[in-house]
């Protein structure tokens, strides 16, 4: 492609590019300046909360979820900030922090 016959726009400026001439000598660099403190670190902590359900008393083939059904959760492990609230009654979570989260299922035997 031929640049010299491109037409170019640039903050609603356009313009048809002309031949490009050779590049001038490099500056010197300037000096390099003063450097502060170190800040305090930011928040590097994870939230993460992990549900469980066992099949110790299920049969060989596991649980059955019926369709629109809920999941069975019995238990809430290494929830080291207190994310996650599971009532095992309706067998519902909420969370105790707005935000976005991902949530991901594993079935493992």
């Amino acid at each position: 492609m031929n640049r010299n016959n491109k037409k170019m726009c640039i903050l609603n400026n356009c313009f048809i590019p002309g031949p490009t001439g050779p590049t001038g000598p490099k500056g010197d660099p300037s000096p390099k300046g003063d450097q502060d403190e170190k800040g305090d670190p930011g928040p590097n902590t994870v939230r993460a909360a992990y549900l469980v359900t066992f099949n110790d008393t299920e049969s060989k083939i596991g649980i059955t979820i019926d369709s629109n059904g809920t999941l069975p959760i019995e238990r809430k492990e290494l929830d080291l900030t207190n994310l996650v609230n599971l009532n095992q009654t309706e067998n519902t979570i909420s969370f105790n922090v707005i935000g976005c989260y991902r949530i991901s299922i594993i079935v493992s035997t």
